[in-house]
């Protein structure tokens, strides 16, 4: 079974979700409950899509830039994730998610499910939250292109990896993460990324990125990372948050109190998810052993809100 941060948060938050999301979808056509379920857990909120726009924008215009070592127009990036954003807006108001036919994989530039077209929220509040959404895209992105010193040290890197999966084991669990970018240096250790966009900015994701550490320490390399990387134990690798729209970053080093915790909190996560018997498979399963969470407040904007209350 592969066990991710953001898999087992969402347990610890609902289990009844997690298990719709992780364990009862499927994209087979023959079960129509479970192709439901698929779809259903496709949606976001525009708070998601917005982070999205970000995260591809940066990944798929700004990085390869960097890494050439070319200059970076400021308009031009806001242009592109303009496009990014109508592209991916017309195709979830579409619902084209939805077509039988349709591979993900094929649409990696404007595939989107978006919660307000599945579940008709206010017209007037959702143009109000997708304006919001634009705006501090828009932010999030200058204050990244304007801050010198960052983009001046990633240019120093002689390889940037970014959205890559890493994965490692522990018993019988693939623990898995995939960091926005791997920076790699030629005389120094890596450097991990992480970007955030959220409005308050005020959690830290010192867990998160530490995991990812864990994993690029610890996982088979890909072919293309560096092979000198072996050298340098996991108490080098750097850790770095970038809260974009409040325009900070925190950076966070790792000692032997640090692995102790995650470690414990892997060994927690995993035995919390193994009482539940979270590794088998939906055949084996049943739901009513996937409590609902007690706190309503996170079943507004739930995907699985309509199917939940049936089940």
């Amino acid at each position: 079974m592969t066990w991710s941060i953001s898999s087992y948060r969402e347990f610890l938050k609902c289990q009844r979700k997690w298990f719709f999301n992780n364990k009862v979808g499927s994209r087979s056509l023959k079960d129509t409950f479970r192709r439901e379920v698929h779809l259903l857990s496709e949606l976001e909120s525009i708070d998601g899509w917005r982070g999205k726009i970000v995260d591809y924008t940066i990944s798929e215009f700004i990085v390869p830039k960097l890494q050439k070592k070319q200059s970076i127009n400021s308009s031009e990036v806001i242009e592109y994730a303009n496009k990014l954003s109508k592209a991916r807006f017309e195709f979830a108001k579409a619902q084209r998610y939805k077509e039988k036919d349709l591979k993900k994989t094929e649409h990696d530039y404007d595939y989107s499910a978006l919660f307000y077209f599945e579940y008709l929220e206010s017209t007037e509040e959702f143009q109000s939250k997708k304006i919001k959404a634009w705006n501090e895209i828009k932010i999030a992105l200058n204050n990244f292109l304007n801050n010198e010193e960052i983009l001046n040290y990633l240019r120093t890197a002689f390889y940037l990896v970014k959205q890559r999966t890493l994965q490692f084991k522990i018993h019988d669990f693939n623990i898995k993460g995939v960091p926005d970018l791997i920076a790699f240096f030629k005389n120094g250790p890596p450097h991990i990324f992480d970007w955030k966009v959220h409005y308050f900015g005020t959690k830290n994701y010192n867990e998160q990125l530490l995991i990812y550490a864990s994993a690029l320490f610890n996982c088979n390399p890909h072919k293309d990372f560096p092979n000198d990387i072996t050298k340098y134990s996991i108490y080098d690798i750097k850790l770095s948050e970038y809260q974009l729209l409040k325009n900070t970053i925190r950076s966070y080093s790792i000692n032997d109190e640090c692995i102790e915790d995650i470690n414990y909190y892997l060994a927690e996560g995993i035995e919390k998810m193994k009482l539940n018997n979270c590794e088998k498979k939906y055949e084996e399963l049943n739901i009513e052993h996937f409590e609902k969470t007690q706190n309503l407040d996170n079943c507004v904007l739930c995907s699985f809100k309509r199917i939940c209350k049936e089940n």
